[in-house]
């Protein structure tokens, strides 16, 4: 899954040095702080924000769409797994 963007555009994105990181073993509450925090690389909606003012007209949706299905999977995992960690204690 690539996104697309205006041809001219050029984005230079260094993953060590980049954002923070949810811990997997976060409470939910917590993991969400850290997920929407301005600083978390996964942040959807700074990523929805990039897309609006980046990509052409005709790849705005297609590409919102799959920013938030993948943070709808993201947050729903972690929500699984912090029932699950409940279920076990």
């Amino acid at each position: 899954m690539d996104l697309v963007t205006d041809p001219s555009l050029r984005l230079y994105f260094d993953e060590e040095t980049s954002g923070s990181e949810p811990l997997p073993s976060a409470s939910l509450t917590d993991f969400l702080r850290i997920y929407f925090s301005k600083k978390s690389r996964h942040n959807p909606l700074m990523w929805t924000i990039f897309v609006l003012l980046a990509c052409p007209w005709k790849w705005k949706v297609i590409n919102c769409g799959r920013i938030w299905v993948g943070a709808g999977v993201h947050i729903w995992r972690q929500m699984m797994a912090c029932l699950r960690s409940e279920n076990q204690a």
